[in-house]
């Protein structure tokens, strides 16, 4: 029975940084509360009234959210650096498979399933290009410039089958990127460069190719921003479509300084993914500026943390890798965060091991396993408290040293003494 629970206890226990284990669980424990708060109208629509379905169901994937931190945690960061070119093609793989023989669902093929498991191959793939963007700066630290192209080439591989379906998740790695390739010292002049060359694509693609030559989502994206620029002169009874960013922002405007309370937000009858991606409304409506407050700090928190585990990483990919890591997650969770108040149009990205959500969130505990694992390779070595008894081993010892050296001293001067008076 004891070797049982060594096995178990030794299966569950987190390596790494305390700091980065308490923000994990915090994460966690947040989401368990507004999951069951924000799943009740789901539940009575889907699954008869059982409230507990969707809390049980979300609290067993973050459990795999856990087992996964835990493991990648205790790996070596010797493997990321080998495998980083590996790990960047299967990501790229199954961004590209995805489009041809993903499943449709609210009109984007977004998902993948294998044996019998649904997930998004883009929340892979971004993670994935990481590693590698770690990697080529690593080998180019010294001449930063030469890891310009083979950056920019592999993003592009990454990010074209994904901006089809999810151009928010395109924008996120583009930004993500941007992040890495500026604090690997690459030249300004080239990423401005690059950055104007995509601008003036963007633009040309969305308002001068015509229409028919257009992806099946282009309108859809138009649409969000220019709702989003003209929200006040497009109301809602007009179109529709500007419901979800309406309700949010009523939520917001219920909220207050501390909310209706736990349970008691009434937005969430009517706003449409209340659990996933508006989840942020949720909070704000029942817990109140404070509670949004909270959110935010603990995902600045994470941030922090990150840059100074990197600060003690001797190698140049760890420090890269930790501080790509953790821009995904804290810009994924602000660019959630801006929805839910409607200071951004509606995007879909869901706020990170918060939000109900399966694969996606085990992959992020994943990705804070990898963060783990880099601040245990870079602990600082901590000072070994002394025993009474040992200390008084080594009183002793120097008090004999002492005496031998004494004796050996007297010796010495007699001797000096005799052959003096000879």
């Amino acid at each position: 029975m004891d070797f049982v629970l060594k096995a178990i206890l030794s299966l569950v226990k987190i390596k790494g940084d305390k700091q980065l284990r308490y923000i994990l669980g915090a994460l966690m424990c947040i989401s368990v509360v507004f999951v069951f708060t924000s799943t009740t109208v789901f539940a009575y629509q889907k699954q008869g009234g059982n409230l507990t379905f969707y809390p049980l169901r979300h609290m067993i994937f973050l459990g795999l959210s856990w087992l996964a931190a835990a493991f990648i945690s205790k790996l070596s960061t010797k493997l990321f650096n080998r495998f980083a070119l590996f790990i960047c093609l299967i990501g790229i793989g199954l961004a590209w498979i995805t489009p041809f023989c993903g499943v449709e669902l609210n009109g984007a093929t977004r998902w993948l399933e294998i044996g019998g498991i649904a997930f998004q191959p883009s929340e892979i793939a971004k993670i994935a290009l990481i590693f590698f963007v770690a990697k080529v700066l690593s080998i180019h630290k010294k001449e930063p410039s030469k890891a310009f192209w083979p950056i920019v080439i592999a993003t592009a591989f990454t990010v074209v089958p994904i901006i089809i379906a999810n151009l928010s998740t395109a924008l996120l790695i583009m930004s993500t990127v941007l992040g890495l390739m500026i604090i690997g010292s690459i030249p300004a002049k080239k990423i401005t460069a690059l950055g104007l060359v995509l601008l003036c694509a963007g633009i040309a693609y969305l308002y001068l190719l015509p229409q028919e030559y257009q992806m099946g989502r282009t309108s859809t994206w138009k649409g969000r921003v220019e709702r989003f620029i003209g929200l006040e002169d497009d109301p809602v009874e007009d179109t529709g479509k500007n419901f979800q960013a309406e309700q949010a922002r009523l939520a917001v405007a219920h909220s207050g300084l501390l909310g209706t309370g736990f349970g008691m937000s009434y937005v969430k009858n009517f706003l449409p993914m209340a659990y996933s991606d508006f989840i942020f409304s949720t909070i704000l409506e029942e817990c109140g500026a404070w509670g949004g407050v909270i959110v935010i700090l603990v995902f600045l928190w994470l941030l922090v943390r990150a840059i100074q585990v990197a600060q003690r990483c001797d190698s140049a990919f760890e420090i890269y890798l930790i501080l790509g890591l953790a821009i995904i997650i804290c810009l994924q969770a602000f660019i959630n965060m801006a929805v839910g108040v409607g200071l951004i149009p509606v995007t879909g990205q869901t706020l990170p091991l918060i939000s109900m959500g399966g694969t996606s969130n085990v992959i992020v505990g994943g990705v804070m396993g990898v963060m783990l694992s880099i601040s245990a390779h870079n602990m600082p070595k901590e000072k070994v408290k002394e025993t009474p008894k040992a200390k008084q081993e080594t009183i002793h010892s120097e008090f004999v040293s002492d005496d031998i050296t004494n004796d050996d001293d007297e010796e010495e001067n007699i001797e000096f003494s005799e052959s003096r008076d000879n």
